[in-house]
């Protein structure tokens, strides 16, 4: 992409990501736990590429929600809010576009030489629920001619529980569905099978801090 196009593609990207994480934070533990996976699967591509700062700030990030996790699964006793969502919403989408650049070229121009760590198409497979509910979300509002930031309960996990299902089961589909996404994306990143196991550990380590607080 040229300047232009590049600028206004990092603002969209970013405040789009930023409101997709608000709006899925429906249920008690939904946000939370998808960025979770999706943070601890970029830490297989930064710790492949040797990126420590990186992978060592995405730690910090990754243990703070896991703590947080522990009051905010189903009952809840605490919640994050708006500004949380935004919080982990941003976060991830700088995430995301620091991996399109090497270590070197952090704040350079986005340039297909520097696609060295992770790339586009692999970010939208990583974080495709929050993009893709977002998406559904402002088209399914355009369609009943209303505005596209207008209040409803259209979203995916809201016709999970419309269907019959319980809050906590619709999180852990969720989460079924995001360890999914996560393992496709590493498995035709063509990283080492090394990273891959370690991914799938810490994700399974991360599941099985949630099963014993609650």
């Amino acid at each position: 992409l040229n300047n232009l196009l590049s600028y206004f593609f990092v603002i969209i990207w970013i405040v789009g990501l930023t409101n997709a994480l608000n709006w899925i934070d429906g249920l008690d533990g939904l946000a939370a736990g998808i960025s979770t996976i999706i943070i601890l699967t970029f830490c297989c591509f930064y710790l492949s590429n040797e990126s420590w700062d990186i992978l060592f700030l995405l730690l910090a990030l990754c243990g703070s929600i896991i703590g947080f996790l522990r009051y905010n699964i189903y009952p809840a006793k605490i919640l994050m809010g708006d500004g949380g969502s935004y919080l982990l919403g941003s976060n991830l989408g700088i995430a995301s576009l620091l991996g399109l650049t090497n270590k070197e070229q952090y704040f350079g121009l986005i340039n297909n030489q520097n696609l060295n760590i992770l790339s586009i198409n692999l970010a939208l497979i990583i974080m495709l629920i929050p993009i893709a509910d977002m998406t559904f979300v402002i088209l399914n509002r355009i369609k009943n001619s209303r505005s596209p930031f207008y209040p409803d309960k259209t979203h995916f996990h809201h016709k999970l529980l419309k269907v019959g299902f319980h809050p906590r089961k619709s999180v852990m589909i969720f989460y079924g569905l995001q360890m999914s996404l996560s393992c496709i994306a590493i498995l035709i990143s063509g990283l080492k099978a090394k990273v891959f196991y370690i991914c799938l550990a810490l994700i399974f380590i991360s599941l099985s801090f949630l099963y014993i607080f609650n």
